[in-house]
């Protein structure tokens, strides 16, 4: 498998300890392009990310970037390309929002290295571009949530990753920020974004296709207008659903739970 065709994942299959996680799925990501990965809780989504971090072990299956096997990298390797913003991240040394960011530089750097000029610049940068250059010199102990994920965030971009592999980055988000955090993941043009997010909404506003994962299995894959559709939604969230449009966007509008014994529409 050789060329720039960005992520293609293969027959991926994972287990936590007895438990299987993940059952067969795959995805395909070219370059500057966004998959979202919807689906209820439990249905794997996490689980995908971590086996494509090389942070869970695929029992099964194969994930490459650019043709060039993640599976057997060394770790250092994997984070020049990969970056990973994981749904929770915990920090409990007081390091500043600059120090945390300037992590995202490490696995550019060698063995003794310190971090050059350039790479605050990257930093700083990077803490712009999420909104929160005032945040550079403050404890990460002392932000609140919402703050702390865009510094994870910001940390992620000043990898400068060739796959950004976001899970719920709009967490802990308001409005401005939630839409500010996911136009910058489609900035670049080279890089590959797979979004795990649970708005539905949002996730048809942003990405170029989705996935839906139920049970660890991947139920549907398509252009967003195919999948956030109530034949699909329906029986997987067990909720009646009303998609509405007004011709550019789709709006996902819930509207009731689903009996147990009833048939979804």
């Amino acid at each position: 498998m050789t060329g720039s065709q960005g992520l293609v994942t293969q027959g991926v299959s994972a287990s936590l300890g007895r438990r299987a996680v993940l059952q067969d799925v795959g995805i395909s990501v070219p370059p500057g392009r966004m998959v979202g990965v919807i689906g209820p809780n439990g249905a794997g989504k996490t689980s995908l990310l971590r086996c494509i971090a090389g942070l869970l072990r695929p029992a099964t299956g194969s994930v490459f970037l650019d043709g060039r096997d993640l599976l057997s990298m060394r770790e250092r390797e994997r984070a020049r390309l990969v970056a990973h913003l994981p749904q929770e991240a915990h920090i409990t040394f007081p390091f500043t929002a600059l120090e945390v960011v300037l992590m995202g530089r490490h696995p550019h750097l060698g063995w003794l290295d310190a971090e050059s000029a350039r790479d605050v610049e990257i930093a700083r940068n990077a803490l712009e571009e999420v909104d929160a250059p005032d945040l550079a010199d403050r404890p990460v102990t002392q932000l609140s949530g919402g703050e702390r994920r865009r510094v994870f965030f910001a940390r992620a971009l000043a990898q400068k990753p060739r796959l950004l592999l976001l899970d719920e980055p709009t967490a802990d988000q308001d409005l401005h920020h939630a839409l500010l955090l996911l136009e910058r993941s489609r900035r670049d043009a080279d890089i590959c974004v797979v979004a795990v997010l649970h708005d539905l909404n949002l996730a048809g506003r942003f990405a170029d296709r989705l996935v839906l994962l139920n049970e660890g299995k991947a139920v549907a894959e398509g252009e967003c207008a195919e999948i956030l559709h109530p034949d699909i939604l329906n029986p997987v969230y067990k909720v009646a659903v009303s998609v509405v449009t007004d011709g550019k966007h789709r709006l996902v509008v819930p509207d009731r739970l689903l009996e147990p014994d009833e048939e979804a529409p």
